[in-house]
């Protein structure tokens, strides 16, 4: 039986009326999601504040003409050497609460002296028996820890590289930390023979007797630094 004209206009309006009330529900749905979507922007902003609060800190940069590292070596019996090295350059990376984030150096082996100005003697320390400076002109230390003991004083931890090897060390520092400068003595020894500097080593040359040369190096190094701007 066909459908009077009153049946479909009902039809048609009731079909309308809920077409109309779903659109409405989309339509504030979509508008709920909007508001409750966080702003991008505030994103980016929270992100961009955040790499800064990570890389905030104080930069320090050696002055390389105030510091010095100063070596010496014995024979077993008898007398010894001592001479100089330069910095070639280093910077050191605190927090904003003066713990340490990164300090690296940078050590020109070719800058190598002695104190009576031995030149038979620098010319052997830079050769393969000792630094072998010609492959190795650079050594490196990579501070990786540094632990207050008290007041001034720090228990230091490291990369030291020499002649392409990294060894770790340990050693006591006294630092003194200002806003806009540092400044670190610090004394240690290192077996030399765990960078392959086997020369004249008595673990190795056993017939040396006392000809042989102690393995251990002392090192004194005093550190100056400026803020870097």
């Amino acid at each position: 039986m066909a459908m009077s004209a009153k049946k479909l206009i009902i039809l048609f309006i009731i079909a309308l009326a809920v077409s109309l009330t779903g659109y409405g529900y989309l339509d504030l749905k979509t508008t709920r999601n909007i508001q409750d979507t966080p702003n991008t922007s505030q994103i980016n902003n929270n992100i961009g504040q955040k790499n800064i609060d990570e890389q905030a800190g104080r930069l320090y940069k050696i002055k390389v003409e105030q510091s010095q590292i100063i070596w010496s070596g014995e024979k077993i019996i008898g007398s010894g050497h001592i001479g100089n090295v330069k910095i070639l350059n280093g910077q050191i990376l605190l927090d904003n609460g003066n713990n340490l984030k990164s300090a690296n150096f940078s050590i020109d082996m070719n800058s190598i002296t002695e104190s009576r100005n031995n030149q038979q003697v620098v010319t052997h320390l830079k050769s393969a028996d000792f630094f072998d400076t010609a492959a190795y002109p650079l050594s490196e230390l990579k501070i990786t820890a540094m632990e207050r003991s008290k007041n001034d004083f720090f228990n230091v931890s490291g990369d030291l590289t020499i002649k392409g090897i990294t060894q770790k060390i340990i050693f006591p520092a006294q630092i003194n930390i200002k806003d806009d400068e540092i400044q670190a003595k610090a004394e240690f020894n290192i077996d030399r023979t765990n960078w392959n500097i086997e020369y004249g080593s008595g673990k190795f040359f056993k017939e040396l007797a006392d000809q042989a040369i102690k393995d251990e190096i002392n090192f004194k190094v005093d550190l100056s630094t400026s803020i870097q701007e």
